[in-house]
């Protein structure tokens, strides 16, 4: 009898353990998808392949008022966002008119400006208002609330973009462009009130792109004018330009806007906007950065001077840039075209777009889809 039963115990452990060698370890259950991962996923699944490139654009009006054919594009060729510039905005009525004539589209829009302080700022206010970086303040809280004045201002106007705050140093006394525009004329105390008017910013609901990577502080030429050079090695960037990109980086920056500089020691053959180096292998690889990309605007002559529009959109993308920023609305169509061929022919993989417009979509999700 206890033979018998000693024998059915044995029988029972092998079955059991056959039957674990044949099932295998037991997988836990499949994780459910996000809110925002299933709004990602269903938008793009929803988009042609002209949509998703449209995406991928932020452009700019011609004037005081919506015209009949912007309203169209906006509609039809399903663009990413719209920038304000300075011959778009005379009064507040007259701008509040102008940003809620545009149409609502089924994927929020990018609203985007310029709002720096001093004399790069957009809104129809006084400039007393908004004093230049150089000149905001010396203390954290004083930063913070500077960057929560100007997120308050652009909320007034319906904004949910700016084009600030601005990282570069400023260590060149000749540098007219960049200026009073920085903060300071040490990384470390740009990095410290760089990232402290970002957060501000932020704290208010604005989206933030901060500029410009891999940094403009010690050029004497005008990027709007021509193609400046600046001879830093790697060494040199990573202990002085980049300190406040990677401190803005590793406290949440939404966005990078790049710098259409020549850094001949990095790439001595494409400027920062259309370098894989410099965007793919630096600002993902090296600083980390896993946000949005965006250009500067194409149209300013260190770009538009030197390369063909489809040139340097193709090769912006290829380096690893999400948004496009033109912003004369006449070169939208050709940029949508020239990367439909391009994704046509094989150049560049339809992958590739949808990378971009994944973190486009998470942007849009966290500031204009979850909130709302």
């Amino acid at each position: 009898m206890h033979s018998a039963i000693i024998k059915f115990i044995l029988v029972m452990v092998m079955m059991s353990s056959q039957s674990s060698i044949v099932m295998g370890p037991q997988l836990p259950d499949e994780v459910p998808k996000s809110p925002e991962e299933i709004w990602i996923e269903n938008t793009i699944e929803s988009l042609t392949l002209p949509e998703k490139i449209g995406q991928l654009i932020i452009t700019g009006l011609d004037g005081e008022n919506l015209k009949d054919d912007e309203e169209l594009m906006i509609n039809s060729q399903q663009v990413g966002g719209i920038i304000f510039l300075g011959h778009n905005v005379k009064k507040e009525v007259q701008f509040l008119e102008l940003r809620n004539s545009i149409p609502k589209t089924e994927i929020p829009l990018f609203m985007a400006i310029d709002q720096e302080g001093g004399r790069v700022q957009r809104l129809p206010m006084n400039r007393s208002d908004f004093p230049s970086a150089l000149n905001m303040g010396e203390t954290p809280e004083k930063a913070y609330a500077y960057g929560e004045q100007i997120g308050e201002a652009l909320l007034n106007f319906n904004m949910n973009m700016n084009f600030a705050p601005v990282l570069d140093v400023f260590s060149n006394p000749y540098n007219k462009v960049i200026g009073n525009r920085a903060y300071g004329r040490s990384p470390e105390r740009v990095a410290t009130v760089g990232v402290d008017v970002m957060k501000g910013m932020q704290s208010t609901g604005i989206i933030t792109s901060v500029k410009h990577f891999p940094g403009h502080g010690d050029t004497s030429m005008d990027s709007h004018e021509g193609l400046p050079v600046v001879t830093h090695k790697l060494e040199r960037l990573l202990s002085f330009e980049w300190i406040p990109f990677k401190a803005a980086i590793e406290s949440g920056a939404d966005m990078v806007m790049t710098a259409h500089i020549l850094l001949p020691e990095i790439d001595p053959e494409y400027p920062a906007t259309m370098s894989k180096v410099i965007i793919t292998e630096h600002l993902r690889g090296t600083l980390g950065f896993e946000g949005v990309v965006i250009t500067d605007d194409l149209v300013m002559g260190a770009i538009s001077k030197k390369y063909p529009y489809e040139t340097a959109v193709l090769k912006a993308v290829e380096a690893g840039v999400d948004i496009l920023l033109i912003s004369n609305n006449d070169y939208v169509d050709e940029i949508q075209h020239a990367l439909y061929r391009a994704v046509q022919n094989g150049t560049i993989e339809e992958s590739r777009i949808d990378d971009s417009l994944k973190r486009i979509l998470a942007l849009k999700y966290k500031y204009l889809v979850a909130k709302n």
